[in-house]
């Protein structure tokens, strides 16, 4: 009987102790979310509040997914010094070429 009971208490302090860390982890993101949710409210409220007021200026335009944010490299002179060779281009590396695989 003796054993047995040390065994529930050690498998309950372990299940409390895990749940304490399960309780931790949540409220460390509880409180990240509770204030994206309360910018999320201003923001909705500010738009309607101006557009009470009539406000003419223009909300900002958001980023389009077609604007290119970087120069765009053809695909086949990405990565081997072979393509870059066949398109005449000069490299900035100080390394040599790769050997051709046979």
């Amino acid at each position: 009987m003796d054993s047995s009971a040390v065994l529930w208490i050690l498998a309950w302090s372990g299940v409390i102790s895990i749940g304490i860390v399960v309780l931790t982890g949540i409220l460390k993101q509880l409180l990240p979310l509770v204030e994206a949710w309360h910018s999320l409210l201003d923001t909705f409220r500010g738009d309607r509040a101006q557009d009470a007021v009539g406000g003419s200026e223009p909300a900002p335009k958001p980023k389009s997914a077609e604007e290119p944010t970087a120069a765009i490299v053809p695909l086949e002179a990405a990565g081997s010094a072979a393509a870059l060779e066949r398109h005449d281009e000069k490299t900035d590396s100080v390394m040599p070429a790769p050997a051709p695989h046979q």
